[in-house]
């Protein structure tokens, strides 16, 4: 393996992290230094130039870049789910140790330093280490970037060290003709690696930041559409009435149900304790109240959700946009509940089965 651990420490040097932390971060970053490297090689590359893009892939500005070529296709996947965290702690940044966020891996310190202002804020939440596996697809199946324990993120759900977050980064020269959000996932792909995993006791899809406007008062929210095991595979258990069931998703469009945020009840609805089974409007969709989220359950994203409707009326919310038929379309979001025992390289190698067979089934051009 090449020597990348001194250029890694460098942009470390700032935080003073603890040691056994520091190394961890090292080793992980450096292992997705070499098979970036490796792969460079592999496609022609000299080493002098694979040596340079690899290393030019933990700059900022890699990080950033919102659509693109390969190699931003690459940082999008170290960087999953993080961007869209970069622009909340922007009006009021953290600066630990001494040192600034940006000094590496800009968007992954943003999350730490997001995370650290709102356990300030909520002390009665805890910091929790998700794992984010960055699957290799098109040509290269198998290489991979994980970093385990690395992006750290404020989930208060019961046992949140079990939960992975999965995002797929397309590397060489081979590609699925896919749009919309590169590293996040059609709906066609979550339903095969929900189906065919063997590794998560749950997997649940979502699309965050749904914007919709409440009723009458043109009050604006943001919220999720989600698969209807998100609030089981999280565990959360709703403080009054119910959350999601199968039949929830069954039929597109037919199914207008919510579930509000305990903080949207108390406010808005003033902690109505009867408002399970009365309907809302959210864009001009009248929706029936089924339950209220438990207190301190914002979803699983920073920017906290204010409602959760089930996938299937994604296109009420979003008319003129079907996403649920879209092979190419990436939209959504997938966290898993890893089963007991169940190692970040099994979950790795189990994937790329399905990562496989999404690629011989929806081929794309060189």
């Amino acid at each position: 393996m090449h020597e990348w651990s001194q250029e890694i420490q460098k942009r470390l040097k700032n935080l003073n992290l603890p040691p056994a932390r520091e190394a961890e971060i090292v080793e992980e970053v450096a292992q997705h230094l070499e098979d970036r490297y490796q792969e460079l090689v592999a496609g022609g590359a000299v080493e002098d130039e694979a040596r340079r893009v690899a290393l030019e892939e933990l700059s900022p500005s890699a990080l950033r870049q919102a659509q693109g070529g390969e190699r931003s296709r690459t940082a999008d996947g170290l960087a999953r789910g993080l961007r869209r965290v970069e622009q909340e702690v922007k009006q009021d940044p953290i600066v630990p140790g001494g040192g600034g966020c940006n000094d590496f891996l800009a968007t992954l310190w943003q999350d730490v330093c997001y995370g650290m202002r709102m356990l300030r804020q909520n002390p009665g939440f805890t910091l929790a280490a998700a794992s984010t596996i960055a699957l290799g697809v098109g040509i290269n199946v198998g290489i991979f970037s994980v970093l385990n324990g690395a992006a750290l993120r404020l989930l208060p759900i019961p046992r949140a060290e079990q939960m992975v977050s999965v995002s797929q980064s397309f590397h060489g020269h081979f590609a699925r003709n896919v749009h919309g959000e590169g590293s996040m996932f059609s709906y066609p792909e979550y339903v095969e690696y929900r189906n065919h995993n063997h590794v998560f006791s749950g997997l649940v899809a979502y699309e965050p930041f749904l914007e919709a406007t409440l009723g009458g008062n043109l009050q604006q929210l943001l919220g999720a559409a989600t698969s209807c095991n998100y609030f089981d595979v999280l565990n959360e258990h709703p403080a009054l009435g119910r959350g999601f069931v199968d039949s929830d998703c069954a039929a597109p469009g037919e199914n207008s149900v919510v579930v509000v945020s305990n903080n949207l009840w108390r406010g808005t609805f003033a902690g109505d304790p009867s408002l399970v089974g009365k309907r809302i409007t959210l864009n001009r969709t009248a929706y029936t109240v089924i339950g209220v989220a438990p207190p301190g359950f914002t979803g699983t994203e920073p920017v906290a959700s204010a409602f959760w409707v089930p996938i299937s009326m994604q296109e009420a919310l979003e008319p003129g946009r079907d996403r649920l038929a879209d092979d190419n379309l990436s939209w959504l979001a997938m966290l898993g509940r890893t089963r007991p025992s169940i190692t970040t390289g099994q979950v790795r190698a189990d994937l790329a089965v399905i990562a496989g067979r999404i690629d011989h089934l929806h081929r794309g051009s060189f």
